[in-house]
């Protein structure tokens, strides 16, 4: 029977396991590792992201919440005043800045005779003076000068004398008219006209424009134009 000596004896020969000292030490490293893996992944998302968003445009905010306006070309004839001739039975909207003539600038003609002048500047009369054989009045070309518009209306009587040209329907905008191109002018400037029908009439419309004549004066004569309201 064993004693106790022996068992101690026996126990101490066999080979036995060494006590795991290091495992706290391993599991701190481990986890000094972890946090220095962590830190190092922070500081590379961070680089990628300000390096990325030192590239990437930005967006140009408005901070009055508004957008650029556009030029407004809306026409204002519905605050110009109307002229009303009673005696040809007609009225139109004049644009500011327009003058119309007392005296017909044209008093020679009888058909179509002449209801109705206006142009950029102030005209006279000046007797039988034309520029070209299309009858324009010398004293436009004298006067308007190179951003100057002149606008003639005359009236067709056949009784009165032949019709010079066949009437066209009244156009819907006399922007979009056909019309047709007159004699050469002095000074550059250039003339046109239409001949056409409203309310059972016939009238031929005269423009001629200065060289520089400027985009809303030649708006505004046609508006006038498009605004003619004519009686049977």
């Amino acid at each position: 029977m064993d004693d106790l000596s022996s068992r101690l004896q026996r126990a101490a020969a066999k080979s036995t396991r060494a006590p795991i000292i290091d495992r706290p030490y391993r599991r701190a490293r481990r986890f000094r590792e972890l946090r220095i893996a962590a830190v190092a992944v922070f500081v590379v998302a961070t680089t990628l992201t300000i390096a990325i968003g030192s590239h990437t445009p930005r967006v140009q905010v408005n901070a009055e919440g508004s957008t650029p306006s556009t030029t407004d070309t809306t026409s204002t004839i519905a605050s110009w005043p109307i002229y009303r001739d009673t005696a040809h039975d007609f009225a139109m909207s004049i644009a500011p800045g327009w003058y119309r003539t007392d005296q017909p600038l044209e008093p020679w003609l009888v058909s179509p005779g002449e209801i109705l002048s206006l142009s950029t500047t102030q005209l006279s009369p000046t007797g039988h003076h034309v520029a070209c054989a299309s009858g324009i009045p010398q004293t436009v070309i004298d006067n308007i000068g190179a951003d100057g518009i002149y606008l003639w209306l005359g009236e067709w009587h056949p009784s009165a004398s032949q019709y010079g040209t066949t009437p066209n329907p009244r156009p819907a905008h006399f922007a979009d008219a056909a019309w047709t191109a007159l004699c050469p002018l002095p000074n550059a400037m250039t003339a046109k006209e239409y001949t056409f029908t409203d309310a059972s009439r016939d009238f031929t419309a005269h423009l001629v424009f200065g060289p520089k004549a400027s985009a809303e004066r030649t708006t505004q004569v046609y508006e006038m134009l498009d605004g003619l309201h004519f009686g049977s």
